[in-house]
């Protein structure tokens, strides 16, 4: 099971994200590997930014909401010059 809708992205998350988090979230979205264990729901993703973006947390959010997890593990890999 993967992803949630680009229109949800679009009516949930847009006011709330940048549009580089935006990008993030689709890309997340995309990605992420949803599976229950025990009765919880779960999902796990690693995403790749060029370079570092504040307010992570925001995405993180909207992974958990938008893939109506229990839980949700997402983590972001930095690449470039920003700061680590």
């Amino acid at each position: 099971e993967q992803g949630a809708s680009q229109q949800a992205i679009a009516e949930f998350g847009q006011s709330r994200l940048s549009p580089d988090q935006r990008v993030v979230l689709t890309d997340a979205l995309a990605t992420a590997e949803v599976r229950t264990h025990h009765g919880i729901k779960l999902s796990t993703v690693v995403v790749d930014t060029n370079d570092y973006l504040t307010g992570m947390s925001r995405v993180a959010e909207e992974v958990l909401e938008l893939t109506t997890c229990d839980v949700s593990l997402l983590g972001v890999v930095h690449h470039g010059g920003g700061r680590q």
